[in-house]
């Protein structure tokens, strides 16, 4: 299995602080090896991963928030004058 394990500027920082707290239970930690040995990524690789994954999805939730915000005050239906020109631009089209 190839994982990307790029880890982002904001998830840099969080690393350090894993790596110096080191103090997973051991249940979490057992549970971290044997996923890492499974994926073929070092512990390290792995943290990185799931840091990675965890401030990507926190982006999506505040992006979510902020677009539910929005459509709370604002209509989330095309105006119909610019359907129909929309329409017009694009033309027909078969599928």
């Amino acid at each position: 299995m190839v994982v990307n394990t790029c880890v982002s500027q904001e998830a840099t920082p969080l690393l350090v602080a894993v790596e110096r707290h080191n103090a997973l239970p051991n249940h979490v930690s057992e549970q971290a090896h044997k996923l890492a040995a499974d994926l073929g990524l070092s512990l390290d690789q792995l943290i990185a991963l799931a840091l990675n994954r965890l401030l990507n999805d926190s982006g999506a939730e505040v992006v979510t928030a902020t677009l539910e915000a929005v459509y709370a005050h604002e209509p989330s239906t095309l105006d119909p004058g610019l359907g129909r020109l929309q329409s017009a631009a694009l033309g027909r089209e078969a599928w």
